[in-house]
């Protein structure tokens, strides 16, 4: 260490320079800040906890930009803080009182914002509880004209209240809606009325005229009766006047009836007949609407007398509920007291920032760490990259290749999809030296799996690659998503992730339904699926057992795409169906201690671990 420090004794003058440099640069380009602090206290005390509230509203920044406009300034608040207020705080210090302090790049706002905000916030709460107040309103009549309508026809209207005095009137309207008390009174008058007029129409001796103008008077009144035309009796009785005039006249001159006085008198008595059929019929509708109230009343009375039935009873709490609600309408809901400006506890008159003494010691301290530590990384840079000698001796297991790393490929398809890209040649190599590592064995390995130790080293797309390699030889290949938390091999190939192998697994399709062709010949893929949870049950199942039974007799190689090995179970369930496991290891990212746990449990799984290969890449 102390050589190296000699050997870089010039490097680092130079960056404890630069860092005093950057001090004295960042000492004049800052803007200036101004402190203040204030208090503030609630109106009506409640708790701690909701003076806490209060103290966290007063940094809203929808208040912020309110406070600022009311200063004379309209900004948003992201560029508010960003160049006009440096930083607000609130904090509840009792039940009763809140500090307020503030930052700002000008002396006027810092001396005068907490004023203004409290009035501010004060006003915001004023016309939040006036909207409020409407909106309860507006629902509370809505709930009421609907539960007007559930009561019956005659309350179904609509409710307008603008007040709490109305909300109650309207209350007091459904609740007389609701008593048949209020119905079987004014009904009983009418019962009452109807049976004088009913004994009186019965009167023989009143004349039929008379008893059919009752009988329309009662109809007009309640609104039955017709419109517009004349009645039939009126018509009849017009003929029936003059002719009863003109037989007086003949009885008055003539001593005995003559023939004339003979027809008229028949005539009369064919009126006076159609007269009785007219009353007969009008009485009977009037005795049918007259029986249809009696009926009606002792209903209501039924009711009365009857307990409240379930549905009633719910109706009776959801109004029980509508009251409370309206009772409760126009207390002021302050969250614990609305704040008041107190007093101005803190105003300083110099900026408490830029800093010269802190940014000078901090420039110093920078400019020590820099010149401590950038030469022990100038030397030791590149060590945390993954040795292939560590790995081995960590994992127990050979090297089977090391996928170089190139810039600016696609990273939303297999890298070997693109064949005329002449920077792939060398990866292109690597997957095919590791295919003929892999069937180098005397058995050829039918179901593969692929893994890393932690999610983001790239199995995915070796995998991918990998079944790009097998297939170009004419081995009819299928990869097979089984990572169900982090699917990602329909992204390679430019497909949705359902239907897959979640489907097939949950019997909705075959699996022949979830394979999917590629542009590449001999290689298929099968996505994962809309997994709804964890896939450790479903990849443990007889149903995975089976259709790697089947897929294994009617392809020629299973490429198997398995989740991260550490922290996942699912993998281990996956060792029993598989021939060989391939470890993929990330150079930048994973440990040779990772690396080892991985291979470990892979091993204790029952997997044949044939190697892993280094991902540069990744």
């Amino acid at each position: 260490m102390m050589l190296s420090l000699r050997r870089h004794s010039g490097l680092r003058l130079l960056l404890v320079a630069l860092a005093l440099l950057a001090g004295v640069a960042v000492h004049y380009f800052s803007r200036p800040v101004f402190y203040s602090r204030a208090l503030v206290r609630l109106s009506e005390p409640g708790s701690l906890e909701r003076a806490r509230i209060v103290a966290k509203e007063l940094t809203q920044p929808q208040l912020l930009e309110r406070t600022a406009g009311r200063l004379g300034l309209k900004v948003a608040a992201t560029e508010l803080q960003k160049l006009y207020l440096f930083d607000v705080q609130a904090q509840a210090v009792s039940a009763a009182e809140i500090e307020v302090k503030v930052w700002a790049h000008s002396r006027a706002w810092a001396e005068t914002w907490a004023k203004a905000l409290v009035a501010e916030c004060g006003d915001f709460r004023r016309v939040r509880r006036r909207k409020e107040t409407a909106d309860a309103i507006r629902g509370m009549n809505r709930e009421m004209s609907e539960i007007a309508g559930k009561i019956g026809s005659a309350g179904a209207r609509k409710f307008e209240a603008n007040d709490k005095a109305g909300l109650v009137k309207q209350l007091a309207e459904i609740d007389d809606l609701r008593n048949p008390a209020r119905e079987i009174e004014p009904l009983a008058k009418r019962i009452e009325e109807l049976g004088r007029i009913h004994a009186d129409l019965r009167d023989p001796g009143k004349p039929m005229v008379d008893k059919l103008a009752i009988i329309a008077a009662v109809e007009q009144r309640a609104g039955t009766g017709e419109t517009g035309t004349k009645p039939a009796w009126e018509v009849i009785e017009e003929r029936r006047e003059p002719l009863l005039e003109e037989l007086a006249m003949i009885e008055f001159v003539s001593i005995a009836p003559d023939a004339t006085a003979l027809a008229i008198g028949n005539e009369i008595l064919e009126l006076d007949g159609k007269l009785q059929i007219e009353f007969d019929t009008n009485f009977r509708r009037f005795d049918v609407d007259y029986r249809n109230l009696v009926d009606q009343k002792a209903a209501l009375e039924e009711k009365a007398a009857q307990p409240a039935r379930p549905a009633d009873t719910a109706l009776n709490l959801r109004l029980q509920h509508l009251r409370q609600r309206v009772e409760s309408l126009g207390v002021a809901e302050t969250d614990g007291g609305d704040p008041v400006f107190a007093k101005l506890l803190e105003n300083r008159g110099r900026p408490v920032s830029p800093d010269a003494l802190k940014i000078a010691l901090l420039s110093l301290l920078g400019g020590g760490v820099l010149a401590l530590g950038v030469p022990l990384f100038a030397d030791r840079f590149g060590a945390a990259r993954t040795k292939l000698s560590q790995l081995e001796s960590s994992t127990g297991l050979g090297a089977l290749g090391v996928i170089p790393a190139i810039l600016n490929l696609p990273s939303r398809k297999p890298v070997l999809a693109d064949r005329e890209d002449e920077r792939l040649a060398p990866m292109a190599e690597i997957f095919q030296s590791i295919r003929t590592s892999l069937l180098a064995d005397a058995a050829a390995p039918r179901v593969l799996m692929i893994t890393s130790a932690v999610p983001g080293e790239g199995k995915t797309m070796t995998a991918a690659n990998l079944g790009i390699a097998f297939a170009e030889t004419g081995v009819r290949t299928l990869v097979i998503d089984t990572d169900m938390r982090r699917a990602r091999l329909h992204r390679l190939f430019g497909y949705r992730p359902a239907p897959g192998l979640d489907d097939v697994l949950s019997g909705a399709i075959p699996a022949t339904k979830a394979i999917r062709p590629t542009p590449h010949q001999n290689l298929y893929v099968m996505n994962a699926g809309k997994a709804p949870g964890p896939e450790i049950e479903r990849l443990a199942s007889d149903a995975f057992a089976k259709m790697i039974a089947q897929l294994r007799d009617s392809l020629d190689l299973l490429i198997l795409d398995a989740p991260p090995v550490l922290g996942l179970p699912a993998t281990a369930t996956l060792a029993p169906h598989t021939d060989a496991a391939l470890l993929v290891v990330s150079s930048a990212q994973t440990s040779p201690k990772a690396a080892g746990a991985a291979a470990e449990m892979l091993r204790g799984s029952g997997a044949k671990v044939r190697g892993f290969v280094v991902n540069q890449h990744a």
